[in-house]
C-alpha cells in the first residue's frame, strides 16, 4: 500500500536491566498523517503494531502485538509510540528484529521500520 506522505523512524532504543528483567524501549516516530476536521480542530487516529522476531527468525508471540497502542488526538506535526519489550534474561542470546508498523486510520496510509537489538 501507499504510505500517503506518512514517514517514520525509529527516533531512540534503549536497553535496561530492572530487576530480573531487561526492558527494550524503542521510540517511534511517525510523521505525515493527515487529520479529520473536529470541533477541536485536526484529530490524528494511529495505530501501531509490533512484530520481535528472535535470532532464529521466528516471531515471538509474547513480544509482538496488533494495535499496541492507538494514538487519538490533536495531529500536530509527528507522533511518537514508545514501545518497551521486557524480555526475560534466559531469552536466546543474539540479534533480535523489531518490525513497528504504524497504520493512519484517516488518511489510510501505513508505514513500517525496523529496529535491530542484540541481547543480552
Amino acid at each position: 500500500g501507499s504510505s500517503g506522505g506518512l514517514t517514520a523512524v525509529v527516533s531512540s532504543l534503549n536497553k535496561r536491566r530492572d530487576s530480573d528483567t531487561i526492558k527494550v524501549s524503542i521510540d517511534f516516530t511517525v510523521s505525515g498523517f493527515q487529520g479529520r476536521s473536529s470541533a477541536d480542530g485536526q484529530v490524528a487516529d494511529l495505530i501501531e503494531d509490533v512484530v520481535t522476531y528472535g535470532p532464529d527468525g521466528n516471531r515471538l508471540p509474547n513480544l509482538s502485538k496488533d494495535e499496541i497502542e492507538r494514538y487519538q488526538g490533536p495531529a500536530e506535526s509527528a507522533y511518537t509510540f514508545s514501545t518497551t519489550l521486557t524480555m526475560d534474561p534466559k531469552n536466546a542470546p543474539g540479534n533480535y528484529r523489531v518490525v513497528l508498523t504504524a497504520r493512519d486510520q484517516v488518511g489510510g496510509g501505513t508505514v513500517t521500520q525496523e529496529a535491530l537489538f542484540e541481547f543480552p
